[in-house]
């Protein structure tokens, strides 16, 4: 998973491939991160994040997605910082981490506008 802090598209860009595998097809314990990730997404609907799926992982005849989550300014002289979380083995702290910090960073912009203006 890839979270950067750099850039603020206007457009939210979804690439939907039809045997990709969506949060209603995953068991409850199958890659909860990507579910967390996917209802990030939907629950922000855009006012702050931007995504883009960078490439698709074959898993058990399906695709998954890598995900590009993008928050903050899109000039290209702003400084950029990026989180990156992943599982290894059993192993997901990681990815935890770096999720929970996003959501917090999504639900601060929600009242925050000091630092709304600094992204």
């Amino acid at each position: 998973m890839l979270v950067g802090i750099k850039e603020r598209r206007t457009e939210v860009r979804s690439t939907h491939h039809p045997h990709q595998i969506m949060p209603h097809q995953l068991s409850s314990n199958l890659l909860l991160e990507l579910q967390q990730i996917e209802t990030i997404i939907e629950h922000d609907n855009g006012r702050h994040l931007s995504y883009e799926v960078l490439s698709q992982i074959p898993f058990n005849d399906q695709l998954l997605p890598l995900y590009g989550l993008s928050l903050g300014s899109s000039a290209v002289d702003a400084p950029c910082i990026t989180f990156v979380g992943g599982i290894h083995g059993l192993e997901r702290i990681g990815t935890q981490v770096v999720l929970t910090f996003l959501e917090t960073l999504i639900n601060r912009l929600q009242w925050d506008q000091v630092f709304e203006d600094m992204l």
